[in-house]
């Protein structure tokens, strides 16, 4: 609805004060500015609402010309020809205009002129006239032309500004104040110019060369239309009458000459706004002797390059600007290897790959290839910028670093092997120790000594630890095996928990433990892992704790974002601060066997398990009044 809103008040505005430019009440307008807004206010709309935009547009112009004090026959007869114009430039410039390319580029500027000015007004001019014709308002020879003139110049000089005006970073960078002051001293001197010089169309198209030259462009085409205003109130005021203007080919060449003075710096402000960009485009790139830079414009041409290309190649950079990094090579049958990549580019794409070249004066060499397409300050694309980064030490060091990577995974797959089929075969021998020495007791209990019995205990024993250790190295051992992308999935830590006290719960039930229980929820991992951790954390909690003191431990949970901490309290013996860092360590026993069994594996098993996860295991304890264990897991699998 603004939309709807803005092409209507535009348009009834830009109609009422083009209307008051006319040379009198019964004339057409001297210029007709209505259109070329209508026409860039449509163009950059939604496709589905840019007819309804030319319609209000139309309506806009239809109430100037009531207002202006014409019929009502003759104000409608106005309206198809204005219709003709602004749907046929809309048309023109969407289906073969390049809008995202016009303040850019000096030659889609022009072509967006020719198709969103010139064009329409002609057509428009010439069904305007057939209308006027025939209820008698004017005559088709004299009212095509005036139709013609009016609508062209008008269309020129206001379709550029509302095109640039509707690009979303226009007015980035532009200095409001000096812009206004440029402006009004561009409509005083033009205005000054038309009523007093000798020579006025020179003076104003030096003043508007001198402003595109130091203002921006959107500057530049806001001055186009205040000149050609100041030019008709320069001839509705009878102070500016050439010879020339008596004739009607003399009006003609008067008003092309208009042209002339106001679209040519309209140009030089494109190309002067292009090069500027490209200029700091260009400051960007460091003159590094190992990376090569280049600026293609959008035709595919080698517009700029650096001297490191030229060593590179063994070619002058003088030689090489000015070619076509499109099509086939100079004398080769192939396309060149960059030109798809060029093409993407060209299209706005980010491209990277990195692939052997043989330069000619460096021999084969990796190149790791950018190509960045260039915008300016308004979002029009340049060209492509194009670097290319000489990284063949680095591909070498990679390639060493995956050799080297590829033969440590390798030794880990064997020392897994070697740890699990070393816990299998060496349990064997074990468990013929422990059995054969209770035979023996068994058989000759009568005849042993004490001290051959504490022997005997002493042998099973360290067969039974040995036979824990062989265990607990291989749990430990096999967490990495397990392979993410197979055995992940979502794993209910409450059933695993449940699992976990009905295995210890006559343990429980002897140390008369208290065991305090939140739901604790889904986690993303493998349940025999997890399942593992939650029981090496419940037995660790068991385990050490006072003579004198019952167990009271409670397990909860707490989620974070895409975390979950399934947290494990006691009030256990607690561990020093300074002692800490060593927990999770393999092997790291902070008591003795005497004082607490086990092999120094458990939470170095539960911390490996947790970063297999994606987490890991914090701690905090305080000597005497208990530790918490946290096991950090996803909820859900990595996007």
């Amino acid at each position: 609805m603004a939309d709807v809103l803005l092409a209507f008040g535009a348009a009834l505005v830009l109609a009422i004060a083009s209307i008051a430019l006319a040379r009198g009440p019964d004339a057409l307008a001297a210029i007709w500015l209505a259109n070329g807004v209508a026409i860039g206010i449509a163009v950059s709309a939604p496709e589905g609402r840019r007819s309804g935009l030319l319609l209000a547009a139309a309506m806009g112009s239809f109430v100037a010309t009531l207002l202006g004090g014409k019929s009502l026959i003759s104000s409608l007869a106005f309206v198809p020809g204005n219709l003709v114009e602004m749907l046929l430039g809309m048309h023109l410039l969407v289906r073969y205009g390049n809008t995202q390319r016009f303040a850019s580029d000096s030659k889609a500027f022009l072509k967006v002129l020719a198709l969103g000015s010139l064009a329409p007004s002609l057509l428009g001019a010439l069904a305007g006239a057939l209308l006027l014709d025939s209820v008698g308002y004017a005559t088709f020879t004299g009212a095509w032309i005036e139709w013609f003139i009016s609508a062209a110049i008008g269309s020129l000089v206001t379709l550029p500004l509302m095109l640039a005006l509707r690009a979303r970073q226009s007015l980035k960078d532009l200095s409001l104040g000096g812009a206004a002051l440029t402006l009004v001293l561009v409509g005083a001197g033009s205005l000054l110019s038309f009523s007093l010089a000798p020579n006025p169309f020179g003076l104003v198209s030096v003043g508007l060369l001198v402003t595109a030259y130091f203002q921006s462009r959107l500057v530049t085409f806001a001055a186009a239309p205040i000149v050609v205003v100041a030019f008709a109130v320069a001839v509705g005021q009878g102070w500016l009458v050439p010879v020339t203007a008596d004739t009607p080919f003399g009006h003609l060449l008067m008003h092309m000459t208009l042209l002339l003075v106001v679209i040519p710096p309209q140009v030089v402000a494109v190309i002067v706004a292009r090069q500027r960009a490209l200029d700091e485009t260009l400051a960007v790139v460091g003159g590094q002797a190992n990376q090569l830079a280049a600026f293609i414009d959008m035709q595919g041409i080698l517009r700029w390059a650096n001297q490191a290309r030229a060593d590179y190649w063994g070619v002058p950079n003088e030689q090489s600007v000015g070619e076509s990094w499109l099509g086939y090579l100079p004398g080769e049958q192939y396309r060149s290897p960059m030109q798809p990549l060029l093409e993407q580019a060209l299209t706005g794409q980010q491209v990277q790959q990195v692939m052997t070249v043989d330069f000619p004066a460096r021999g084969l060499r990796t190149m790791a290839v950018h190509l960045q397409p260039a915008f300016d300050e308004e979002s029009h694309q340049l060209g492509v910028l194009y670097t290319s980064t000489d990284v063949t030490e680095l591909e070498s060091s990679r390639q060493q670093l995956e050799a080297l990577t590829t033969s440590l995974e390798t030794s880990n797959h064997d020392l897994q092997q070697f740890v699990r089929v070393s816990s299998h075969d060496l349990r064997e021998p074990l468990n013929t120790i422990a059995q054969f020495t209770s035979r023996i007791e068994e058989r000759d209990a009568p005849a042993l000594s004490t001290e051959s019995r504490t022997y005997f205990r002493h042998v099973k024993s360290a067969a039974q630890r040995m036979s824990s250790m062989l265990e607990d190295i291989r749990l430990y051992v096999q967490v990495e095996e397990v392979d993410p992308g197979k055995t992940f999935r979502d794993v209910d830590l409450d059933e695993l928990l449940d699992g976990a006290l009905d295995a210890m719960s006559e343990r429980i039930q002897q140390q008369g433990a208290t065991v305090q229980v939140t739901p604790l929820g889904q986690a993303w991992g493998d349940a025999d892992q997890l399942a593992l951790a939650i029981n090496l954390l419940l037995s660790n909690a068991l385990k050490f704790m006072p003579a004198d003191r019952a167990p009271d431990i409670r397990i909860a949970a707490h989620r974070s974002g895409a975390q979950l901490e399934l947290v494990v309290s006691d009030n256990g013996i607690g561990i020093d601060a300074d002692k800490l860092p060593l927990l999770g360590e393999p092997f790291k026993r902070l008591h003795s066997r005497r004082m607490y069994e086990g092999t120094g594996l458990g939470l170095a098993t539960c911390k490996r398990i947790a970063r297999h996860h994606g987490g890991d295991l914090p701690m905090a304890s305080t000597p005497n009044v208990g530790s918490r264990f946290a096991l950090v897991l996803p909820t859900h699998p990595p996007r």
